[in-house]
């Protein structure tokens, strides 16, 4: 219901195109931070997991 009445608003106007473009651009955008975050979230993630490996394996041999 939304997406219909936001698709009729941007067939009335004269600059569709443009709005489906600056649409596109921020969504790109938005997916790629979101991206680089979770993908920057796993590697500290798993360093921690390595950290806690380590020193726990470490820990047992004394």
């Amino acid at each position: 219901m939304i997406l219909e009445s936001s698709l009729a608003a941007a067939s009335s106007s004269g600059s569709s195109l443009e709005d489906l473009l600056s649409s596109a651009a921020v969504w790109i955008i938005g997916l790629l931070v979101l991206y680089g975050v979770i993908r920057l979230a796993v590697r500290h993630g798993i360093q921690d997991a390595d950290r806690r490996r380590t020193h726990v394996h470490l820990r047992s041999k004394d």
